[in-house]
């Protein structure tokens, strides 16, 4: 029998993440995410390329989010992640760490 995933990832454990693994945070179609250091990197590169990047890398390239509305809400068996491309940029707005908790714990 498997645990939930809402059952590993209550509100202290998000937290957790958002003061530890998580860097860059965003919401996207009325849904909240969280990335680690090497997503952040990768969604710099696709923003702004550097020079010396092959002319393709921003168009194939993708940064993997934890969806943290998911995580927060749902029972799920696996934690909920999803890939971004840069044709989801338009559509990103990012936000600071304050700002989503005040949102994901409805905090005034």
């Amino acid at each position: 029998m498997t645990k939930s995933f809402r059952g590993w990832f209550n509100e202290r454990e998000i937290k957790h993440l958002l003061d530890g693994n998580l860097v860059l945070f965003f919401n996207k179609d009325n849904e909240y995410f969280g990335c680690p250091e090497e997503s952040r990197l990768v969604f710099a590169k696709i923003k702004t390329p550097d020079e010396d990047d092959e002319p393709s890398f921003a168009d194939e390239a993708a940064f993997l989010a934890i969806n943290l509305s998911k995580a927060m809400n749902d029972a799920e068996d696996e934690m909920p992640k999803r890939l971004f491309y840069k044709k989801d940029l338009n559509n990103i707005k990012l936000m600071d760490k304050d700002e989503l908790e005040k949102i994901l714990f409805k905090k005034g």
